[in-house]
């Protein structure tokens, strides 16, 4: 084990690194207090010499800088390129992440940033940010996946991202009157003490929903005259068409939806919490390499 110099607001002290936190406590240290870098300082006491030894966490981190490209079309590659990647131990899990930030020409502040490689990697030829790219889209975030290994040898992690077209509707102007006649002839049987008797019309018209949400372009021949597309009603309000995936779609919203399906295999509904995915044993070597040479 290394040890390095932590400057704190609580003072300079010489800390032992370890490669995770599971390592750390199993030597018997105890979180102190999280550094305004946001290093996490641990302490371990002897009560008969009151020496106190600290801490730190080994940083799996690194940034890459690509250069520049041309992102804003100007003509001219202006635009500078920085990746990082980051492999967090956290008790008995790995999390993988990576982001990336786009600068704009005086490199004061960022055009894109956060998951924005897939808009960079047409304007990089580099060996190591195609990895990088490899790495992002196979296992950004794996401990946050909404499906079961199950649902993920299935391909559910795909259907997920399916978009699908949702079509709103509005009852009609005549059906919204027919329906408050319906009511108002109810209203008034109660007031004068009578038995109120509704016509199938009148059942029909009160049974009638204010809007309608399908998944297909055209409603059943029997609703169809009693409502039309939904108009937006003020700003950012969504219209008649709405896209949506499938990973966010109900089985009842529309047929193919698979959010809070169970899994056919262990019953899992999918959605309902984050599972972990450990990465692969020669994948993770490539990330250790990345992260500790800056190379492949």
């Amino acid at each position: 084990m290394t040890t390095r110099t932590i400057r704190t607001p609580r003072g300079t002290f010489e800390a032992v690194t370890f490669p995770s936190e599971e390592a750390a406590r199993s030597a018997g240290f105890s979180l102190y207090f999280t550094n305004d870098n946001g290093t996490d300082i641990f302490t371990k006491s002897d009560a008969e010499t009151h020496h106190t030894e600290f801490a730190i966490i080994k940083a799996m981190k690194r940034k890459f800088d690509f250069g520049c490209i041309d992102y804003e079309g100007r003509g001219k590659a202006l635009n500078r390129v920085t990746v990082e990647m980051e492999y967090k131990q956290n008790g008995d899990k790995k999390r993988f992440s990576v982001s990336a930030l786009v600068w704009n020409a005086r490199h004061s502040d960022v055009v894109a940033g956060g998951q924005c490689l897939d808009s960079i990697a047409p304007y990089i030829q580099n060996p190591v940010f195609s990895e990088i790219f490899r790495l992002w889209k196979a296992y950004h975030l794996n401990d946050m996946h909404p499906e079961c290994e199950h649902q993920h040898a299935a391909g559910w992690h795909k259907l997920a991202g399916k978009k699908v077209t949702l079509y709103h509707w509005r009852m009609t102007q005549e059906a919204m009157k027919e329906q408050r006649d319906a009511e108002k002839a109810a209203l008034v049987a109660l007031k004068l003490g009578e038995t109120f008797n509704p016509t199938i019309d009148q059942k029909f018209f009160a049974n009638l929903e204010y809007s309608l949400t399908t998944w297909t372009e055209m409603l059943p021949a029997e609703l169809a005259k009693y409502y039309e597309p939904k108009k937006p009603l003020y700003a950012g309000d969504k219209g008649h068409t709405e896209t949506k995936s499938l990973g966010w779609l109900h089985e009842s919203e529309h047929p193919d939806g698979i959010l809070a399906k169970a899994c056919p295999v262990c019953g899992y509904t999918y959605g309902s919490e984050w599972k972990y995915f450990p990465i692969p044993e020669e994948d993770e070597k490539i990330i250790y390499k990345l992260i500790e040479e800056g190379s492949l």
